[in-house]
């Protein structure tokens, strides 16, 4: 299958591609080298991205819905505002995950993402709660996301202790 020009298959070599907006659903990514594409806004629902380089690639705004990315490096990855609802991300490097009670949470770079509220460490770690109650967290739930905003918020030198 071709896009914009580019072969995608299996171990393909996509360093810097610029697939802003392809529709890539079901594409099989596996072991492809996507360092520092440009996936912006692309449709990537259900395809298999498992081992694939996705160093500093940009996927804010990709419709990531059920795809497998498995083992795939996302170290310096733009996710903002990606959709990760069912996303497999297990072994996953550059980032850490949590399924919380009501959404994913997922923390990369600098930012934190919990559903579609995605913001700084920073700004987690000030206002985690009253993010939580405003979109009706239970205070059991708010404590559980909370944790891991402070674990990763610890990680990045934020935070001395966890009990800050």
């Amino acid at each position: 299958m071709k896009v914009n020009g580019y072969e995608i298959k299996a171990d393909a070599d996509l360093i810097g591609a610029d697939l802003y907006g392809a529709d890539l659903e079901g594409a099989n990514l596996y072991g492809a080298d996507l360092e520092g594409a440009n996936l912006y806004g692309a449709d990537l629902r259900g395809a298999d991205l498992r081992h694939a380089n996705l160093i500093g690639a940009n996927l804010s705004g990709a419709d990531l819905e059920g795809a497998d990315l498995s083992a795939a490096d996302l170290r310096g990855a733009d996710l903002r505002r990606a959709d990760l609802r069912r996303t497999d991300l297990r072994r996953a490097k550059g980032i850490l995950s949590f399924t919380g009670a009501q959404h994913l949470a997922i923390c990369y770079k600098d930012r934190i993402q919990i559903g579609c509220q995605d913001h700084s460490i920073k700004l987690w770690v000030t206002l985690y709660q009253t993010i939580g109650h405003k979109n009706n967290y239970t205070e059991s739930q708010v404590q559980s996301y909370g944790l891991f905003i402070k674990m990763c918020a610890l990680k990045q030198g934020i935070i001395t202790s966890i009990t800050e």
